[in-house]
């Protein structure tokens, strides 16, 4: 301590932080994990007219990019569309293949999903691998039925 004192340095005292239960721990706790972004933060404050449409927008991703949405933007949207599906439809044929169901089944497993993540008002990643799980689990599941 006399070593920091020479060089003019201060020392500072750390105080530990303020009590808190354990109910209040665990509450920030599942705050923190099931709503990391506070969702309706947004809401605290406005008039009834902004929160309806701050809510549609929330719910409707699209009302609040689409105005800035470009034609540059759209040419890659294809692009990465058309990338995706010459992976995403080869790929749905062979596990309903490995399967043993009819390739049909595949070309919907392949299309469905994605099409549900843009149309359904979601903007969490886990309805969109929901999306990518559940035809795995109804492939599995119509398999077991099969045999």
């Amino acid at each position: 301590m006399h070593h920091c004192m020479e060089m003019g340095m201060d020392v500072h005292k750390v105080v530990p932080p303020p009590y808190r239960s354990t109910f209040q721990k665990l509450k920030t706790k599942f705050k923190e994990t099931f709503f990391p972004d506070d969702p309706l933060h947004q809401f605290k404050g406005q008039t009834s007219k902004k929160k309806w449409i701050l809510g549609a927008q929330y719910v409707f991703p699209i009302l609040e990019w689409g105005p800035n949405y470009s034609f540059k933007l759209f040419k890659s949207d294809i692009v990465s569309g058309l990338t995706i599906a010459s992976l995403a439809i080869p790929q749905g044929i062979s596990y309903a293949k490995l399967a043993n169901l009819p390739a049909i089944v595949g070309l919907y497993s392949s299309f469905v999903p994605p099409l549900l993540t843009c149309l359904v008002p979601s903007t969490s990643l886990h309805f969109y691998f929901l999306c990518w799980y559940l035809p795995s689990l109804s492939r599995i599941f119509k398999a077991w039925i099969y045999y």
